[in-house]
């Protein structure tokens, strides 16, 4: 847990988290054998109700400085002037659509 302090959960973990952080720990698995993270940690919800709910928010951040000026230039895409006016379920499905067909979003024909 020591080395996962920049997830400030664990700066004062509460017993729960600790018992389950050892839990998971003690697994025999590989996590390189599923290729979705949020179906693996889905899965644990009904052992590790408390890690599961962290890992199911701290999975979607970006890991690297790269990944995070990439986002601010994407979200700089999707929060133009001319879409000032967007609600905000019209920005989280922008982005949703932005962050799963990458760079061939401009591919699809999204008005009919």
């Amino acid at each position: 847990m020591e080395d996962y302090r920049v997830v400030k959960e664990f700066h004062f973990p509460t017993d729960a988290l600790i018992q389950e952080w050892a839990i998971y720990c003690g697994f025999n698995e590989s996590i390189e054998e599923f290729n979705d993270l949020d179906v693996y940690w889905r899965s644990k919800i009904h052992i590790l109700p408390e890690l599961s709910l962290l890992a199911l928010i701290y999975i979607w951040l970006p890991v690297s400085g790269v990944d995070v000026e990439r986002s601010f230039s994407s979200y700089k895409g999707i929060l133009s002037d001319r879409r000032v006016a967007l609600k905000e379920e019209s920005i989280q499905m922008l982005n949703f659509l932005y962050f799963n067909l990458g760079s061939n979003i401009d591919n699809y024909d999204l008005i009919e």
